[in-house]
């Protein structure tokens, strides 16, 4: 988000042990059941989010 927005931010101490942990989401599973594909990357779609929010005020 921070490379996607040019603005970087204090991170606390929860955004950091968040981070930290090993986490992951995969598509697979809605990929194999549902023959689910997105149809953007994941980069395109936040700067599309982005942009929207712009457009309408509700970022800075």
């Amino acid at each position: 988000i921070a490379k996607l927005s040019g603005e970087v931010n204090e991170a606390s101490r929860a955004t950091i042990l968040q981070l930290c942990t090993k986490s992951w989401f995969s598509i697979s599973k809605a990929e194999h059941l549902l023959g689910w594909r997105p149809e953007m990357s994941l980069e395109e779609g936040m700067r599309l989010s982005r942009s929207w929010a712009q457009d309408r005020g509700l970022l800075d």
